[in-house]
Protein backbone atom coordinates (compact mmCIF):
# COMPACT_ATOMS: atom_id res chain seq x y z
CA UNK A 1 0.00 0.00 0.00
CA UNK A 2 1.39 3.50 -0.82
CA UNK A 3 1.39 6.39 1.72
CA UNK A 4 -0.39 9.37 0.95
CA UNK A 5 1.91 12.03 -0.23
CA UNK A 6 0.59 14.72 1.24
CA UNK A 7 1.37 14.34 4.66
CA UNK A 8 5.16 12.89 3.86
CA UNK A 9 5.62 16.93 2.52
CA UNK A 10 3.93 18.55 4.99
CA UNK A 11 6.13 17.04 8.13
CA UNK A 12 8.90 18.20 5.31
CA UNK A 13 8.05 21.72 5.24
CA UNK A 14 7.48 21.36 9.35
CA UNK A 15 10.96 20.55 9.55
CA UNK A 16 12.38 23.45 7.68
CA UNK A 17 10.23 26.22 8.81
CA UNK A 18 11.50 25.13 12.29
CA UNK A 19 14.83 25.17 11.27
CA UNK A 20 14.47 28.18 9.85
CA UNK A 21 13.17 29.79 12.85
CA UNK A 22 15.75 28.43 15.24
CA UNK A 23 18.91 29.69 12.78
CA UNK A 24 17.27 33.06 12.25
CA UNK A 25 17.10 33.26 16.24
CA UNK A 26 21.27 32.91 16.53
CA UNK A 27 23.69 34.97 16.06
CA UNK A 28 25.76 37.50 17.44
CA UNK A 29 23.56 40.54 17.23
CA UNK A 30 22.33 41.85 20.36
CA UNK A 31 18.34 40.73 21.16
CA UNK A 32 17.62 43.89 22.75
CA UNK A 33 17.55 47.90 22.77
CA UNK A 34 20.99 49.29 24.02
CA UNK A 35 20.40 52.08 26.66
CA UNK A 36 22.11 55.13 26.69
CA UNK A 37 24.93 56.06 29.17
CA UNK A 38 24.09 59.02 31.57
CA UNK A 39 26.86 60.79 33.06
CA UNK A 40 25.91 61.57 36.83
CA UNK A 41 29.08 63.64 37.84
CA UNK A 42 28.57 66.47 39.52
CA UNK A 43 29.29 69.93 37.68
CA UNK A 44 28.43 71.97 41.16
CA UNK A 45 28.03 70.81 44.58
CA UNK A 46 26.73 72.23 46.97
CA UNK A 47 27.17 71.42 50.74
CA UNK A 48 24.46 72.93 53.50
CA UNK A 49 25.42 73.75 56.83
CA UNK A 50 23.37 75.21 59.95
CA UNK A 51 25.34 78.81 60.07
CA UNK A 52 27.73 79.27 57.30
CA UNK A 53 26.64 81.17 54.04
CA UNK A 54 25.80 78.64 50.86
CA UNK A 55 29.03 78.13 48.67
CA UNK A 56 29.28 76.24 45.62
CA UNK A 57 32.03 74.44 44.70
CA UNK A 58 33.34 73.14 41.11
CA UNK A 59 34.93 70.30 41.07
CA UNK A 60 36.87 70.81 37.92
CA UNK A 61 38.53 74.38 37.46
CA UNK A 62 35.40 75.55 34.96
CA UNK A 63 32.40 77.07 36.46
CA UNK A 64 30.47 77.30 33.55
CA UNK A 65 27.37 75.65 33.91
CA UNK A 66 25.17 74.79 31.43
CA UNK A 67 21.38 73.33 31.34
CA UNK A 68 21.95 69.54 31.49
CA UNK A 69 24.36 69.91 34.52
CA UNK A 70 24.86 67.84 37.66
CA UNK A 71 23.98 69.77 40.87
CA UNK A 72 25.19 67.81 43.99
CA UNK A 73 23.41 68.61 47.53
CA UNK A 74 24.55 67.68 50.68
CA UNK A 75 23.09 68.27 54.61
CA UNK A 76 26.62 68.83 55.98
CA UNK A 77 24.27 70.33 59.18
CA UNK A 78 22.90 68.80 62.27
CA UNK A 79 19.71 70.34 61.64
CA UNK A 80 17.22 69.45 58.77
CA UNK A 81 17.47 71.28 55.66
CA UNK A 82 14.62 72.09 52.65
CA UNK A 83 16.24 73.34 49.25
CA UNK A 84 14.51 74.63 46.91
CA UNK A 85 16.10 76.49 43.18
CA UNK A 86 14.17 78.80 41.08
CA UNK A 87 14.92 81.23 37.90
CA UNK A 88 12.92 84.00 38.18
CA UNK A 89 9.53 82.65 39.60
CA UNK A 90 9.69 79.30 38.36
CA UNK A 91 10.24 76.82 40.77
CA UNK A 92 12.76 74.11 39.14
CA UNK A 93 13.64 71.82 41.86
CA UNK A 94 12.79 71.25 45.32
CA UNK A 95 14.63 68.83 47.74
CA UNK A 96 12.00 68.02 49.98
CA UNK A 97 13.36 67.89 53.79
CA UNK A 98 16.81 66.99 53.65
CA UNK A 99 18.48 65.27 57.00
CA UNK A 100 21.87 65.09 58.03
CA UNK A 101 23.82 63.18 55.83
CA UNK A 102 21.12 63.07 53.01
CA UNK A 103 22.79 63.96 49.71
CA UNK A 104 20.61 64.38 46.24
CA UNK A 105 20.79 64.82 42.59
CA UNK A 106 19.22 67.20 40.32
CA UNK A 107 20.00 67.67 36.83
CA UNK A 108 19.56 71.46 36.11
CA UNK A 109 16.92 72.10 33.49
CA UNK A 110 15.95 75.91 32.98
CA UNK A 111 18.63 78.06 32.13
CA UNK A 112 19.05 81.84 33.60
CA UNK A 113 20.17 83.39 37.26
CA UNK A 114 18.76 80.15 39.17
CA UNK A 115 18.35 80.61 42.64
CA UNK A 116 19.04 78.48 45.58
CA UNK A 117 17.38 78.63 48.73
CA UNK A 118 17.75 76.92 51.80
CA UNK A 119 14.09 77.55 53.24
CA UNK A 120 14.58 77.05 57.04
CA UNK A 121 17.18 79.47 57.29
CA UNK A 122 16.35 81.86 54.26
CA UNK A 123 20.23 81.66 52.93
CA UNK A 124 20.31 81.66 49.17
CA UNK A 125 23.13 81.46 46.71
CA UNK A 126 23.08 82.37 42.98
CA UNK A 127 24.05 80.23 39.89
CA UNK A 128 24.40 81.62 36.18
CA UNK A 129 22.92 78.75 33.85
CA UNK A 130 23.34 79.18 30.36
CA UNK A 131 21.79 77.52 27.59
CA UNK A 132 23.21 74.13 26.60
CA UNK A 133 25.81 74.45 23.60
CA UNK A 134 24.37 72.82 20.33
CA UNK A 135 26.78 69.89 19.60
Amino acid sequence: MRRPLLPAVGATVLALAMLLALTACSGDAPRTPTVASVNFDPTVELRVTDAEDLTLTFPTTSTDVSVGSVLLITNDGRDDHRITGTVGTTPVFDTGTMQPGNTTTIVISKDGDLVIRDMPTGRDVHLAVVPKPVS
